[in-house]
């Protein structure tokens, strides 16, 4: 057997969040554990009795929600993204202090209370307390989903009391003003968003809904690898602790299509044909609800790699954001963004090609069989419109 990955040993900004922050990395986690109720306590009290955020004047304005599978490249669009000003999001720490985001943002920012390495995933990718989270605390409060439960459900705007819809557009608010002056557009990430698409376009009817795809016989494995590591985190936390949310009951972090709880019961979560059935539904999904979206931009990941110019130009405009205003951060990102080699045929190709026969043949994902090269990329959309 061999022993559960690990990310790197984090840095710690100083000595202060040392002493302050010891172990807090090693317990990442796609929902935060859950911190002390006296810490919660005296972030509520910073946050109302002090810092006193106002947030009348602050507008919710075409917010960017990107969505797609796990593993299918959103990360690299999210990072990109939020290294732009303009745009506003959740930070790691705030995801953790969901009551008291604004006060946790000022008090990583002020005291420099901030811990930095790779995530938990070991994939490479570096996180910090300040680096954009999916929001996952937020999204369980305002969706009041039960996160053990893999069954889908529907979100209807009429299931929502106003006291509800105005406490999310509080919590927006609040996020976009740990941003201000300059972010002023809401963006989020999150993969478990994807079957509830229909549901962000009639809430936020001027959202932006960008979908993310990238080849099934990539995505199904690394699913696969993602699932088997998130499981090996979570048991890592509950051995030194208890989580605080998952504590006693299987945790499957996959998005809550209609029949994922088929499939989990079927195959297990960790199987490819788990992981190809729900590339297959998700892609499905979004293609029969993207004439229902007012403004809709899919984007494949493969494309990404080979011209990130290009088609970060075609997000940029789609997402009306201006790349002039892109510092140093945003350079740097982009210029690390490195095509995909040639990927060699595997044995179990053909087992998610079978699967996903269909919605690849749509995106130009051809079989091994025919050809080895993805299919050139489409022709870029006009900003607002479908692209298929």
């Amino acid at each position: 057997m061999t022993a559960p990955t690990t990310a790197a040993t984090p840095r710690y900004a100083n000595w202060w969040s040392r002493l302050i922050l010891a172990g807090q990395f090693e317990r990442q986690f796609i929902v935060p554990c859950q911190p002390r109720p006296a810490v919660t306590a005296a972030m509520r009290w910073l946050q109302d009795c002090v810092l006193r955020p106002q947030l009348s004047n602050l507008e919710i304005c075409k917010p960017i929600f990107l969505v797609g599978l796990h593993r299918s490249g959103t990360t690299l669009v999210q990072d990109l993204l939020c290294s732009l000003p303009q745009v506003a999001y959740v930070t790691n720490v705030m995801n953790v202090y969901p009551d008291a985001p604004c006060a946790a943002e000022w008090v990583r920012r002020r005291l420099r209370l901030d811990i930095a390495g790779e995530r938990y995933l070991a994939d490479g990718v570096p996180v910090d307390g300040g680096t954009p989270n999916e929001a996952v605390s937020f999204w369980r409060r305002w969706l009041q989903e039960d996160p053990y439960d893999i069954q889908y459900v529907e979100q209807r705007l009429e299931a929502w009391s106003s006291e509800r819809w105005r406490n999310m557009q509080d919590d927006l608010r609040r996020i976009l003003w740990c941003h201000c002056p300059d972010g002023q557009r809401f963006f989020c990430k999150n993969p478990c968003l994807t079957p509830h698409v229909e549901f962000l376009a009639a809430r936020f009817p001027d959202a932006l809904i960008l979908h993310v795809v990238r080849d099934p016989r990539d995505c199904a494995r690394s699913m696969v690898t993602f699932h088997r590591r998130t499981q090996e985190q979570l048991e890592r936390i509950r051995r030194t602790g208890r989580h605080g949310v998952y504590d006693d009951r299987p945790f499957v972090p996959f998005p809550r299509f209609p029949r994922l709880a088929e499939y989990v019961a079927t195959f297990g979560p960790d199987d490819l044909r788990t992981t190809a059935s729900l590339w297959r539904d998700g892609v499905n999904w979004v293609h029969e609800r993207r004439d229902r979206l007012p403004q809709f931009l899919e984007v494949r990941y493969e494309d990404l790699l080979a011209d990130p110019e290009s088609e970060l130009q075609r997000i940029l405009a789609f997402c009306e954001l201006d790349a002039d205003r892109a510092g140093p951060q945003f350079r740097a990102r982009l210029q690390a963004v490195r095509s995909l080699a040639p990927r060699p045929p595997r044995d179990d190709d053909r087992l998610i090609e079978d699967l996903c026969a269909a919605p690849m043949q749509r995106l130009g994902y051809e079989p091994h069989s025919v050809s080895s090269v993805p299919a050139p990329s489409r022709t870029a959309a006009a900003p607002g419109l479908t692209v298929g």
